[in-house]
């Protein structure tokens, strides 16, 4: 009886262990169905420096000397000065052409480099103020001949622009300028002199990319 007793105690204590052993079941998680929208993407934040930048537009100058309107293209390259540095420099070279007095066609070809304050005013929109200062040539257009002005012309204005970002890495600039010719290079003609002299005023519309 003694024997019997100890071995269902023994059986009792080698259930309990058992039980006290055995892992706890947990109820099984369900599966997540897949997300089927793209994970979101956020647009890189725009620079705070100038960006290296070609563009290429079109520009309007006024000859107050003789009253003629020029238009003309104009490529142009932009230069950061450095890492959050609001400074750019830009390198320009630009054609006009136009209607004279006395029946006269009148062009000019010039090239410039200019240091411009550069600021992000928001995140679609930069402004840009500095000066400009150029050399070139005009030319004159009289009857079947064309005369080209025989010394360097040099002038020196004030740009101020805005550049409003269209799509990522690619701004339309708008651009005014106003200066004068520090040296006059009037032409005679039969009817009077005329050229590109004194003061002058200008605006440009272009098409950027960054590069």
């Amino acid at each position: 009886m003694e024997a019997e007793s100890a071995s269902r105690h023994a059986s009792r204590r080698a259930a309990i262990a058992a039980s006290e052993t055995a892992p706890v079941a947990t109820p099984a998680e369900p599966e997540r169905a897949p997300d089927p929208s793209p994970p979101a993407t956020s647009s890189p934040a725009p620079s705070s420096s100038p960006p290296l930048r070609l563009a290429i537009g079109a520009h309007l100058r006024n000859t107050p000397d003789t009253g003629a309107i020029l238009a003309g293209p104009r490529v142009l390259l932009d230069l950061g000065l450095g890492h959050d540095l609001p400074l750019s420099v830009r390198f320009d070279v630009a054609a006009a052409f136009g209607g004279a007095p006395h029946e006269l066609a009148l062009g000019a070809v010039d090239a410039g480099v200019a240091i411009f304050l550069w600021a992000r005013a928001a995140p679609e929109l930069a402004l840009r103020f500095g000066p400009r200062l150029f050399v070139g040539h005009d030319f004159l257009i009289e009857g079947d001949a064309t005369r080209l002005s025989g010394d360097v012309q040099v002038g020196v204005g004030v740009r101020v622009g805005a550049e409003l970002r269209l799509v990522p890495g690619v701004d339309l600039l708008i651009e005014a300028e106003v200066g004068t010719h520090l040296v006059d290079l009037a032409l005679e003609t039969a009817a009077g002199p005329s050229g590109l002299a004194g003061a002058y005023g200008g605006a440009d519309l272009a098409l950027g990319v960054e590069l």
